[in-house]
């Protein structure tokens, strides 16, 4: 899901978070989230309403393609 890890990274590194801040945040691995962010691993539902929390975001911002 080429989308999600092109905007999670850059949404995390706009906000100043390392990848360790973020998975301290919100409970998930460092590995977990690097494989989401190269694109090796599709996130769950749960994580990205996890993320969305975390980063104060709409899933839409994570998801460009449903605005």
């Amino acid at each position: 899901m080429i989308l999600v890890r092109n905007n999670l990274k850059k949404i995390r590194t706009e906000r100043g978070l390392s990848l360790g801040k973020l998975a301290s945040q919100t409970k998930l691995s460092k590995t977990t989230l690097s494989l989401i962010e190269s694109g090796y691993s599709d996130p769950r539902l749960s994580t990205v309403f996890k993320l969305c929390k975390v980063l104060n975001l709409q899933v839409e911002d994570i998801f460009p393609f449903m605005n």
